[in-house]
């Protein structure tokens, strides 16, 4: 409590998912946000192929259940580099849709020893 009497709470948000792959090369995923206030926040459903382990393709949609939100979209495409069996290099690139900021670019290097 504040000096005023005001009671803030911090925000409680689950994120639950799941993912399956449908075959060696094809991966399909769910995942469903909620919190305390809302029982279902938003849905994410999207899907990743690899092509000869090295190349992955992604892409997706998300829907937001707030006022003034619209169905978003994602794709992307990563690559990876296996120096040796417990060496690898990734670069990750993911362009985001949304009806708030336009759109977003992410891009991301990783290096696994």
């Amino acid at each position: 409590d504040w000096e005023t009497g005001r009671t803030e709470t911090l925000p409680v948000n689950v994120v639950t998912g799941i993912a399956c792959s449908l075959n060696k090369n094809a991966l399909i995923a769910l995942d469903i946000d909620s919190s305390l206030q809302n029982l279902l926040c938003g849905i994410r459903i999207g899907g990743e192929w690899k092509i000869k382990n090295r190349i992955f393709l992604r892409g997706g949609f998300f829907q937001k259940f707030q006022e003034g939100e619209s169905l978003n979209f994602s794709a992307g495409v990563g690559f990876k580099a296996n120096f040796n069996p417990t060496t690898t290099l990734s670069f990750d690139y993911a362009f985001t849709s949304s009806s708030q900021l336009s759109a977003s670019h992410y891009l991301s290097f990783s290096f696994n020893f």
